[in-house]
């Protein structure tokens, strides 16, 4: 068997409740080949509960989501690890929250290196993904209005789009649009349906991890 070349990366930036899991899901649906789709989440469900409220680990602080040291050690690793299924030939999507703004970008680049790499900016007023926030109830109050804006700070985007005004379909044509463009990968029209797997948050109300979706 042939070895594949390397294949590319698609990350989505944006706050808490702006969209990003829904949109991934359309997207691998609507993108023509194999995409995985991953993410912080998947980083916070496989750390161990002892770095939950830990200053090594994470903490929720008046809505606001703080990184510590050993949390920005495995996250270095799980980036690398992005980069290994793409070096193999898997196209894979990343969802992420810029928490800095454009040092988490310059972070992903200097992981990413060669690998081909759409930025994609997912936008959503902080009125809108706290009143999304408020309505699930699955999630930590106040890290939606708090990563609304500050997740774009200073960040450079191939693509933008909006979830809080633009329809699901819209949103997930402008993507495919510019993936079209920079790769000529085809795609087929999404819809406003309902993902067939709804997302799950990895935290909880109270800011624990979550059960992972393949515990049970």
């Amino acid at each position: 068997m042939s070895e594949r070349p390397n294949a590319h990366v698609i990350v989505l930036n944006g706050g808490s409740s702006a969209g990003k899991s829904t949109i991934g899901r359309k997207l691998q649906s609507s993108l023509s080949d194999t995409w995985l789709l991953t993410g912080v989440d998947v980083v916070i469900w496989t750390m161990p509960r002892e770095l939950e409220f830990n200053p090594e680990g994470f903490m929720i602080d008046n809505g606001f989501f703080r990184r510590g040291p050993e949390f920005m050690r495995l996250f270095s690793a799980f980036q690398a690890s992005v980069v290994a299924q793409a070096k193999s030939g898997v196209n894979v999507i990343v969802e992420d929250v810029f928490l800095d703004g454009a040092l988490d970008q310059q972070r992903w680049q200097n992981a990413l290196g060669e690998v081909e790499t759409l930025w994609v900016g997912i936008h959503c007023s902080p009125t809108i993904a706290a009143a999304r926030e408020a309505e699930r109830g699955d999630r930590p109050l106040g890290i939606a209005a708090n990563e609304a804006d500050s997740a774009h700070e200073g960040v450079h985007y191939d693509v933008e789009v909006d979830s809080g005004i633009m329809d699901l379909a819209s949103v997930v044509e402008d993507i495919t649009s510019a993936v079209s463009s920079r790769w000529a990968l085809s795609s087929t029209p999404a819809t406003n349906d309902p993902t067939a797997t709804p997302p799950r948050r990895a935290l909880t109300v109270e800011g624990r991890i979550n059960r992972a979706p393949w515990e049970h």
